[in-house]
């Protein structure tokens, strides 16, 4: 389909070659490596291998080039966050959302406020808290609690939303609660 046996092969070829090929043929690192290729195939191929292989050095260098969630799960922690942050930095909020279930919990403070900023500057952020809402209920740090709260002390109009949030600090209320009742 629109693709040419040799595109195909290449891109076979550069899924099941080691990484370290890549690597020794040009004497430098994934990030230089990839910055010279330009073959879509080629790429395609290294894409996979990282992916399936989980290489963290790979990842990141493919992220740095363009946006794959797929490859987020060989970062650490940490770095899936810091890579979230760069989407939401972006104004990327619905890739960003899409890929929250990739972060482990409890995501940091530092996340979890940017997250709640973004969420809450957006045009229709009922739309973003609802896609976010199972991984806002594990992920957001206690930390931000507070800041859920001043959102919801500045919403007038939007009762649907405001309904949301209330059920996310009650959530994580009872979830305090229970947590402290059996230290």
């Amino acid at each position: 389909r629109g693709r040419s046996a040799r595109g195909w092969w290449l891109e076979r070829i550069a899924a099941g070659a080691p990484l370290t090929v890549w690597t020794e043929a040009t004497g430098a690192e994934p990030a230089t490596t990839l910055s010279r290729l330009s073959e879509a195939d080629a790429l395609s191929g290294i894409r996979t291998a990282a992916r399936e292989r989980r290489d963290r050095d790979w990842a990141a260098a493919l992220l740095g080039r363009t946006w794959d969630p797929t490859l987020l799960p060989a970062l650490t922690p940490a770095e899936r966050e810091t890579a979230l942050l760069s989407r939401l930095a972006a104004g990327e909020l619905g890739s960003a959302v899409a890929a929250l279930g990739t972060l482990t919990t409890p995501w940091s403070a530092r996340f979890s406020l940017h997250l709640l900023a973004a969420l809450g500057a957006a045009k229709a952020p009922l739309v973003h808290v609802a896609q976010a809402m199972p991984h806002l209920l594990t992920g957001l740090h206690p930390d931000a609690l507070g800041s859920l709260e001043s959102w919801l002390t500045r919403l007038h109009d939007d009762r649907q939303l405001a309904t949301q949030l209330r059920n996310l600090l009650q959530f994580h209320s009872v979830k305090r609660s229970i947590t402290e009742a059996f230290r």
